[in-house]
């Protein structure tokens, strides 16, 4: 563990570096807090699980399974509070298909759920199901208690010719976020390489309604605490990180400006219990980055060296958790108030050397060769970068 002050932006900043962790084989493709925020969770490209104290940055366990055959570890989820009997377990997803629960502290496999690839998951509030989503193009519905698959939702493949002039019954290619609604039981909502954006009712076999233009590679759906505003972040140029009116696919979204440039966008989330705040990381710029969707200022950020690919905020949002390329956990601080020193790992004239028109010296990022199952690409792709 190594603990390091920050540098100061021209930004100001209200994130500070607690700790970092280095020594993970992989890059970091997922962090959760549990949800006292005493520990957070990551999983990582070499399939490992680790869970380490909030407070200090220290190692609490760590988990691998042979089952999975050292398949990327893609998501990492606590169980929420209301499952009283589920304190310190997790949910892991694998790209071998499994969904493995744990209990973080006692290292021990608890249930193993078997499918196609899997790319992401979460768990509904109440803690009795949760969904999961990947290469099958369908998002599953699992029940915890008896770890058998009750719906599944999607049309499992992509559409025929015949069928592009009307909207779609599901997914076209790979599923990469899915988030529970955090108020009705029954609504899910699920994103990936096919750009759009699906709202499920678990209760019907065809979508209530679809969020188009928004190229999601990670976990960059969210919504906020009264589930009628929806964050996505998209790995595209333009318009990378928007908020829309939930129950209005239709409404204009408002895009979350960036100061100096846009940030290709791999994970993005609200503020716990919030609405006013948003974070998200992403490369290109490789920063982790705080935004007030009042406003759209900027009010912390932070740079890494390599892409960064998850995020999250604690129960109290006092702290934040990133992960990615560098292969390493970042602990940063959060002052709302934005009084905390700016911070990043990389000297400010690294940050934006190179370029005219302001850009940085490098290219985005793409996702881990193990994690991208042969990504077919954005429209908004690298070539865009020289315009």
């Amino acid at each position: 563990m190594m603990n390091t002050g920050g540098v100061k932006t021209e930004h100001g900043s209200a994130l500070a570096i607690s700790s970092t962790t280095e020594g993970f084989e992989g890059d970091i493709l997922s962090v959760a807090f549990s949800t006292d925020g005493k520990l957070v969770a990551c999983g990582d490209t070499s399939g490992a699980v680790k869970v380490y104290t909030a407070a200090a940055g220290t190692l609490a366990s760590a988990v691998t399974d042979p089952s999975t055959g050292g398949s990327p570890c893609t998501s990492v989820k606590f169980f929420p509070a209301a499952a009283k009997d589920a304190a310190n377990q997790l949910i892991a997803t694998y790209t071998s298909g499994h969904a493995i629960t744990w209990h973080a502290s006692s290292k021990i496999k608890l249930r193993v759920y078997e499918t196609e690839g899997l790319l992401c998951g979460d768990i509904r509030p109440d803690g009795k199901q949760y969904a999961v989503g990947g290469m099958s193009q369908d998002v599953e519905i699992v029940d915890v208690a008896t770890n058998v698959c009750v719906t599944k939702l999607g049309m499992g493949g992509m559409r025929v010719a015949s069928e592009l002039d009307r909207p779609p019954a599901g997914h076209g290619s790979r599923i990469f976020s899915v988030k529970y609604h955090p108020v009705d039981e029954h609504i899910v909502v699920s994103g990936g390489w096919d750009r759009i954006v699906v709202v499920w009712d678990v209760r019907e076999s065809e979508p209530l309604r679809y969020f188009s233009g928004v190229f999601v590679c990670g976990d960059s759906l969210s919504l906020d605490h009264t589930g009628t505003t929806l964050l996505t972040g998209a790995y595209q140029k333009k318009e990378a990180l928007r908020v829309w009116d939930f129950a209005d696919p239709k409404k204009q979204p408002t895009t979350l400006s960036h100061a100096l440039e846009e940030s290709w966008v791999y994970c993005c989330k609200f503020a716990t219990g919030s609405s006013e705040m948003v974070g998200q990381v992403g490369t290109l710029s490789n920063e982790a980055r705080l935004v007030a969707t009042d406003t759209k200022a900027t009010i912390g950020r932070f740079v890494d060296e390599r892409a960064l690919f998850a995020m999250d905020f604690n129960h109290d949002n006092t702290m934040m958790a990133v992960g990615g390329a560098s292969r390493r956990l970042i602990l940063l601080n959060v002052d709302k108030e934005g009084s905390a020193a700016p911070s990043t790992l990389v000297s400010e004239e690294e940050m934006y050397l190179g370029a005219s028109k302001g850009k940085p010296k490098w290219k985005p990022t793409p996702p881990p060769p193990e994690f991208s199952f042969d990504d077919p690409g954005s429209d908004d792709g690298e070539s865009d970068d020289e315009d």
